[in-house]
């Protein structure tokens, strides 16, 4: 099998070989005509190259062969099954994992180079060096914009395209691997790759197609020859395909093949591709076929590893127990016996050792419990803690569909500065109310011109009299001021200060400070917290009557402008009784005068703090 190169009518470079390589690579991202490109097949090129690969790996027809293949138990359920002949030799393993098909894609198709090189890294440990994302086919590239005529064979490429399997997400990628022993050579593997859709019986699958590319065709993120001493991965094509099995449950399947030397040599020597000094140079630089196996045996072993990255990844999402909260239940939550707070009385008590489980909070015996990998980074840094039996339950049970595959915000949010230029704080908030002062209609005006008066005073102490007076910025505002007062006010009184960073902090940064309480079914969403002063808040909210409050114009013209500054669809203002949510005021119609259960409420966390709280995804958070 010969590797994908590049035709003369892709790009005009000079002829490379094992001495210039480096050099002719350096000379062509120095193009100076047009953006840097760091591939040398056009678009149109790498998209025909993986659709034609893809139509060449039926995986029905190999899971149904496999049985007469030569089997190795993996790990995690997983079994690995490797078959050969003279000339081609094919490798696959294949097993289940607990997940959705939506969680695997988020693991194999990463959105940028850190998180690909980190996701390979875990996948294969220290066997990987490093690897990058090189360049990126759009999609509205891959059916448009191509001649009908092939420019190598002159044919006629559109009843081809009329029947190439549909392809997308379209990417060069590399990937370099360790020597395996002292007499070894580096491995490098320059591919592309692509997904496609699983139709038919395989439900919402997918798979994932890599074809081998030519070295010589990529110019970034590889280690060259003329800087250390590395063989070429030449020949491959591999993918991974992805199926539900049940709710929650898919089968993962990792395939790849290639031809021996004997095979390869014989196809180069008739390929019109390779000129017979480069064909000796690139036999020279290539993985002999029993190292190339060994090194696809040990990434099929690896595909069980993807269930460790789902794990990672789901308890990555979770908001743990600050290290500070102290629990005081005497029994384990999960099994209700006594523990013991050490293994003083022999190896047979230390499955009732006290432990705490970092996601709820409470003490739990150590055979209730078990340490777990939780990412921390978008590079994959992990933290091992400690979970009971029935949060594993809830984190299982979760739903994390939605969480992308950068997911560095979900891991951890940050505020970021306001971005050089932009409107300040003050200005935004202005013209927000200003612009609905002009356009307000006669009913809607008092509601404005209360909440200007209300925030133009918060903002600027005034002599405390029943009569207007002279404020210290001008005229005093009233009902009766008219609107070019409110338009001057809103100009030279409103003044909202400016916070720095530093100051700036989400609730639970160091870990939530109260635990996480279940009722007997131990289903569910958790029992609602309660802070400190929830005595002393229930008695406002009755002596004020608030939840009669509903739907104030001013509070429904506060949830309109915080949608606008904040550019959110919906904006809420809640009222937590003793068990009851109350929406008093939303700029969604939807939402008004709704009421509901105060333990499925969000703001039910709220409360627990000062500090403001962002829930990325709440679907996949156990805590609300």
């Amino acid at each position: 099998m010969i590797n994908h190169c590049s035709s003369r009518f892709d790009k005009p470079v000079v002829n490379t070989t094992e001495t210039t390589d480096a050099t002719a690579s350096i000379a062509l991202l120095e193009d100076t005509h047009g953006p840097r490109r760091n591939v040398r097949l056009t678009n149109r090129r790498l998209t025909e190259v993986v659709s034609r690969d893809t139509k060449t790996i039926n995986w029905h027809l190999l899971r149904c062969s496999v049985v007469n293949w030569d089997k190795t138990p993996s790990n995690l359920g997983f079994a690995v099954y490797t078959t050969r002949t003279h000339a081609l030799r094919r490798v696959m393993a294949s097993g289940t994992i607990p997940c959705s098909v939506e969680e695997i894609r988020q693991v194999l198709r990463p959105s940028t180079s850190d998180s690909y090189a980190a996701i390979m890294h875990e996948l294969f440990g220290e066997d990987f060096v490093h690897g990058a994302i090189v360049h990126r086919v759009s999609d509205t590239e891959t059916g448009s914009n191509e001649d009908n005529v092939d420019p190598v064979s002159g044919k006629d490429t559109r009843e081809f395209r009329r029947h190439r399997p549909k392809v997308n997400d379209i990417s060069v990628k590399t990937a370099l691997f360790a020597k395996r022993h002292a007499l070894a050579r580096n491995e490098q593997w320059c591919f592309v790759d692509c997904t496609q859709i699983l139709g038919g019986d395989n439900g919402d699958g997918f798979s994932v197609t890599m074809s081998t590319l030519d070295s010589g065709d990529v110019f970034a993120g590889k280690c060259h020859t003329r800087d250390c001493d590395v063989r070429q991965m030449h020949g491959i094509r591999a993918g991974y395909a992805v199926v539900p099995v049940v709710t929650k449950e898919v089968r993962v399947s990792f395939y790849a093949h290639f031809l021996s030397d004997s095979a390869s040599n014989r196809d180069r020597s008739h390929s019109f591709l390779f000129t017979a000094s480069n064909a000796t140079a690139r036999i020279k630089q290539g993985v002999s076929s029993r190292a190339q196996m060994k090194r696809l045996t040990m990434m099929a072993h690896a595909t069980a590893r993807l269930a460790v990255l789902v794990r990672r990844r789901r308890l990555g999402a979770q908001k743990m127990t600050s290290r500070t909260y102290m629990a005081r239940n005497t029994r384990c939550v999960c099994c209700a016996s006594t523990m013991r707070s050490s293994t003083h009385l022999g190896l047979s008590s230390k499955k009732r050792v006290r432990r705490q489980c970092q996601l709820c909070g409470y003490y739990v015996c150590e055979g209730c419990s078990s340490n777990q990998e939780a990412q921390r980074s978008q590079d994959n840094a992990f933290s091992v803690v400690r979970i009971c039996d029935n949060c594993m339950e809830r984190v299982d049970d979760a739903v994390y569909d939605a969480i992308p595959a950068d997911n560095s915000e979900t891991l951890e949010p940050t505020i970021h500065p306001n971005a050089p230029g932009s409107e300040v704080a003050t200005k935004v908030l202005a013209r927000l109310l200003r612009d609905t002062l002009v356009n307000a209609s006669e009913p809607e005006l008092p509601a404005v011109k209360n909440v200007i008066m209300q925030l133009v005073e918060e903002e600027v102490k005034a002599p405390a009299s029943p009569q207007p007076s002279e404020h210290p910025y001008g005229r005093r505002l009233t009902m009766e001021s008219s609107q070019e007062d409110y338009l001057l006010a809103l100009q030279s009184q409103l003044q909202i200060p400016e916070r720095p960073l530093s100051s700036c902090t989400l609730a639970g940064a160091s870990g939530r400070a109260y635990p996480l309480a279940y009722s007997d079914s131990n289903a569910g969403v958790p029992l609602f917290p309660l802070p400190d002063n929830e005595l002393e808040r229930l008695r406002a909210v009755n002596k004020a009557r608030l939840t009669e409050v509903r739907n104030l114009p001013e509070l429904e013209l506060i949830c309109t402008l915080a949608s606008k500054e904040l550019c959110c669809k919906t904006t809420l203002v809640t009222l937590i009784n003793h068990d009851t949510q109350y929406i008093l005021a939303s700029n969604n119609p939807v939402f008004r005068n709704g009421a509901g259960p105060r333990d499925q409420a969000l703001c039910a966390h709220t409360i627990m703090g000062q500090l403001p709280m962002l829930v990325p995804h709440t679907a996949a958070d156990c805590a609300v």
